[in-house]
């Protein structure tokens, strides 16, 4: 049985086929460039260009020398015609503006067509266009950036032969250049489809390494510093206070209301560490409470005055006879005063510490009074206050290192503290890096939040369940509490050591109910996490991060990371796509700045993280969910939630006014306006997607790369899978692609090793007209046979079910699809496929192939189009009759293939046969025939029509083998002798012949069957 459950009828294509030498009835067009040029080096589609009626393409040599400078580059785009099918070559350089023309860049270094795109008719004038990437694209000032050029199609498009970049101004063409000075290059752009049902074609710009830089200030080398966050100064935005206790300061960031400050450094006798900022004397203004040494290193407490006026004093010390504490600010007795909660230790031993918790009560003058001790099991090194019960008051939990336990105390309402059981504490381990309380799942207790995002769940009256498992991969060095992404609960920001996904920091994202699997990690470039402050520092409603990290040998500096919205943070890596509305007014446009675009014009997605890198190989997805709207989709190289690497396509579905009235928030996508196709380590969708009804059932299907893809015993081979569409598609938000079924999910794979499957670019083509796309998935480090040669897969399209599992796609033999192998050794083919259309006019989807590393001599990269066809390559069948002569006569075919569009020859051909005889072909179109006749074989099923009689030629003496017959089927199809003859009706076909000292005085070939195409 098949691997795939449903198989086309017949094969259309054999298998292999060598592209330098196809065999008869394959029509491969060699695209070559002049010498000392490079084909292929992209490939595109554009659709229609000059509104002939066929499809056109474009090919890309960026590395070209112009006027006498290098890498300037030039895109070659090609027309399609009715003759290309019958032509053996076609040079780009000999392009003269009646069968293609060349763009050329205008500077040097410009790389025109690194990159290009179909953009589709997106002015609405029936002509479609075409987007091509230079890194020398002129702004409004004149300054050259990464960016695009849109050349506009046109009736009279590149008549003149050659095209300027310098002369696409309205109405030729537009520039397209980034939005400021965080952005990234624009890496890629193409059409989408009209995603906003507006009755204009948009498309899609992307920038995988747009975010906004974090912002960094140097503190020199403090050694253990404090960190915090608040309004100091009554301005209504939030200010920063960093200790530095080895430089005996601290020191104050003014914000001036938009994220950047202005510092000034304070003296401090001593050596201040972690601190606080509460209103201890309750005049309105934030003091600074801050534990601290005193220069003989005892611990203290001292709260620091806000006077209001940006100083600072006088200061109030509380010393400790210990030299080890921690603190928390709370309101123990309900007075509206705000008390300290203190844990002193003696660090220097472990015999004979007080181990004492003290609750320093506010006077409600400002001054903090020492109420009585209480013991604690071992050295209380962290506490934490909070209303831990939920009964109105707030109670205190300490961590007691030296036996990892959590020691709690239950406030009765009037300030009095008592031991919570068990006499011992909770159990939880050896934690390094602090504790915090916080209701994570919304059932009022407070639940503890250890490192790693460990969850000790409060089950209420302050007692706990089980300690959970840790989300976060190891413990970081600083985490907070706090709703980052806006949604009414409680999520957790961990900030340094050995985070998941490489991130120097991550949000774990609540659900709602307390689970905290979910992550959003970023990327600061820096270490991060020594401390960490959490507040809305940019006045935007969000909260944002400032860390304190390494910023180099010997030396720290303060990092700000401002949130987005959602949980993520600005920083290198987030990407973002610019979707740029079609319509009749972009024909007038010189110039589309994405960061100035008329209101309304564009909208924006922007990546969830500094991992995320969103934006790469943007593509149009057709109707995946069968509503009427274009859908599309592009990369995710970290997936909504997880490291980069994983890998991730996002699939957007097109609406009314899409982006119009609200942004796209891509972490609240639940199957209703897209969904997340991703899987754990295949980088799938990085490579790329496409689209098309594989399956024939009317709804468009998402192919995905998986270009890392790994199997057993395999590293990297590579692979596609195939999700089908229709109404339902994606529900929920989320498409694992860990477990294909072969009827909602289908995974096509190669077996070899860095096979490079499925190839920079990958297509989907109906190359036979059955309704169903072909996979075109290239193999650029296929082994077959030669090192490197590379190969092409083509599968057909086919009703599901298919087989479940990985299908593998180097069982391709012709039946159920085929393969293209390169020419040669090293040729590293297939690693660019592209559906360019019908560009011949038969009613055909054909394919361009690219084999950009293929050189000889000076010439370097050449390009295939594969065109399609509807029937199969002509087989011949059946035992010919031995003649009298001891000759096997054989019936052969030569010429273009039968089509009822095509009139050039398809001639039916005998060879073998007695000199000057008569003949004829006869054929019948009820199948293949075995019947016994005159002596052989009669090949062809019962009724036959004859054609006319013919001569067999030859010698002119004697008797020999030397005469043949042929037969021109495509003319004897278009005189309409014989209605029967249709596209699609497959024809059996044999000669008869003369043969006076045979058997019943006749001669007989083999048969032949083929099917008419279309």
């Amino acid at each position: 049985m098949s691997i795939l459950l449903s198989l086309a009828l017949a094969p259309q294509f054999p298998s292999p086929i060598v592209v330098g030498t196809p065999p008869p009835g394959v029509e491969l067009l060699l695209i070559d460039s002049a010498p000392n040029a490079n084909t292929a080096l992209t490939l595109s589609s554009i659709g229609d260009m000059n509104g002939d009626g066929y499809a056109d393409f474009a090919s890309g040599d960026w590395g070209a020398w112009v006027g006498g400078q290098s890498n300037v580059g030039r895109c070659f785009v090609v027309f399609g015609a009715p003759g290309l099918a019958g032509r053996a070559s076609l040079r780009l350089t000999d392009l003269d503006g009646t069968d293609g023309f060349v763009i050329e860049g205008d500077v040097l270094d410009a790389r025109l067509s690194q990159a290009m795109g179909p953009a589709g008719d997106v002015d609405g004038d029936g002509y479609d266009d075409l987007l091509i990437y230079s890194a020398k694209v002129p702004d409004a000032l004149g300054l050259r950036r990464d960016g695009f050029y849109l050349v506009r199609g046109g009736a009279n498009v590149g008549a003149s032969g050659v095209v300027s970049v310098a002369s696409l101004v309205p109405p030729l063409g537009a520039r397209i250049v980034p939005a400021d000075s965080n952005s990234g290059p624009l890496v890629r752009a193409r059409g989408v489809g009209d995603v906003d049902a507006d009755g204009f074609e948009d498309f899609a710009v992307s920038e995988s390494q747009f975010g906004a830089p974090l912002t960094s200030h140097p503190l020199g080398n403090p050694i253990d510093p404090g960190l915090a966050a608040g309004d100091l100064d009554l301005d209504g935005d939030v200010d920063l206070v960093v200790t530095c206790g080895n430089l005996q300061q601290f020191r104050v960031l003014w914000n001036d209301g938009t994220g950047q400050f202005a510092e000034v450094q304070h003296p401090w006798t001593g050596y201040p560490g972690k601190l606080t900022l509460a209103d201890i004397d309750l005049d309105g203004g934030l003091d600074l409470v801050i534990q601290g040494f005193t220069p003989a290193g005892l611990a203290r407490l001292s709260v620091v005055r806000n006077q209001l006026n940006g100083f600072f004093g006088p200061t109030t010390h509380y010393p400790m006879t210990e030299d080890g504490m921690d603190f928390d600010v709370f309101d123990v007795d309900a007075d509206g005063f705000l008390d300290v909660a203190v844990s002193v230790y003696v660090k220097s031993s472990n015999v004979g510490s007080p181990n004492r918790l003290i609750v320093y009560r506010n006077d409600q003058a400002g001054h903090l009074v020492a109420g009585p001790s209480l013991t604690t099991p071992t050295k209380p090194t962290m506490v934490r206050t909070g209303d831990i019960d939920a009964d109105g008051d707030a109670d205190v939990g300490v961590y007691c290192r030296q036996n990892g336990v959590l020691k709690f105390y239950r406030n009765d309402g009037a300030g009095n503290l008592s031991a919570v059981p068990p006499q011992g504490g909770v159990s939880v381990g050896l934690v390094d890096n602090g504790f915090e309380l916080g209701d994570l799942d919304g059932d009022a207790d407070l639940d503890v939040v250890l490192g790693g995002v460990r969850v000790l769940p409060c089950t209420g009256s302050i007692t706990f369940g089980t300690l959970s498992n840790p989300y976060v991969s190891g413990p970081p060095y600083r985490f907070q509490l706090g709703d980052f992404d806006l949604d009414g609960d409680l999520d957790v920001l961990s900030a340094g050591g050995n985070l998941q996904g490489g991130a120097e920091f991550l949000v774990s994202v609540n659900a709602g109910n307390g689970d905290l699997s979910g992550y959003r990690p970023s990327a600061s470039g820096s270490t991060v996490g020594y401390q960490l402050a959490c507040a809305d520092l940019d006045g935007d409603g969000d909260l944002d991060m400032a860390t304190i990290g390494s910023g180099g040998p010997n030396s720290r500096q303060l990092t700000l990371g401002f949130n987005v919205g959602n949980g993520s943070f600005h920083g290198p890596g987030a990407g973002r796509v610019h979707v740029v509305r079609g319509g009749a007014t972009l024909a007038a446009v010189a110039l589309l700045d994405l960061g100035t675009p008329t209101p309304g014009s564009t909208f924006t997605i922007v990546g969830l993280h500094s991992l995320h890198s969103i934006g790469g190989g943007a593509a149009a997805s057709g109707d995946l969910n069968g509503d009427g709207i274009a859908d599309f989709s592009f990369a995710a190289r970290g997936g909504v939630e997880g490291p980069r690497g994983s890998g991730s396509r996002i699939v957007l579905f097109g609406a009314p006014g899409l982006g119009l009235a609200s942004p796209v928030d891509l972490g609240a996508l639940d199957g209703t306006t897209g969904f997340e196709v991703r899987d754990t380590a295949d980088a799938a969708g990085v490579g790329g997607a496409t689209v098309g009804d594989f399956d024939g059932d009317g709804h468009d299907d998402l192919v995905v790369a998986a270009a890392d893809a790994r199997y057993p015993g395999f590293v990297r081979i590579g692979g596609a899978y195939v999700v089908f569409g229709g109404p339902g598609v994606g529900a929920g938000g989320l498409v694992s692609l860990m477990a294909p079924d072969g009827n909602a999910i289908a995974h096509f794979r190669s077996t070899q090793d860095a096979d490079n499957t499925p190839g920079v670019q990958f297509a989907c083509a109906d190359l036979d007209g059955d309704g169903r796309v072909e996979l075109v998935l290239g193999a650029s480090g296929h082994d077959e046979q030669l090192n490197d040669r590379g190969a092409v897969f083509v599968v057909y399209g086919a009703a599901r079910p298919l087989a479940a599992g990985a299908i593998p796609l180097t069982q391709l033999d012709g039946g159920w699809g085929f393969r293209l192998l390169g020419e040669r050794a090293s040729d590293t083919f297939g690693a660019r496929s592209v559906a360019v259309g019908d560009v011949d006019g038969d009613g055909l989807e054909d394919v361009v192939l690219g084999d950009d590393e293929w050189s000889l001599a000076s010439q370097s990269g050449r390009a295939f189009v594969l065109f399609g066809q509807s029937n199969g390559v002509p087989e011949p069948y059946c035992q010919a009759k031995l003649n009298s002569l001891g000759c096997t006569p054989a019936i052969s075919w030569a010429g273009q293939l039968p089509s009822v569009s095509d009139p050039d020859a398809f001639l039916v051909t005998a060879s073998g046969v007695l000199n000057q005889k008569n003949g004829l072909l006869f054929y019948g179109l009820s199948g293949r025939g075995s019947a016994t006749f005159q002596g052989g074989t009669l090949c062809v099923r019962q009724p036959v029509r004859r054609t006319g009689v013919q001569t067999s030629g030859g010698s002119t003496v004697g008797d020999d083998c030397s005469g043949t017959f042929s037969f021109d089927f495509s003319a004897w199809l278009d005189s309409g002798i014989d209605p029967n003859l249709a596209a699609g009706i497959t024809v059996d076909a044999q000669y008869w012949s003369r043969d006076p000292q045979a058997s019943f005085t006749s001669s007989l070939t083999g048969g032949l069957e083929f099917e008419i195409g279309l």
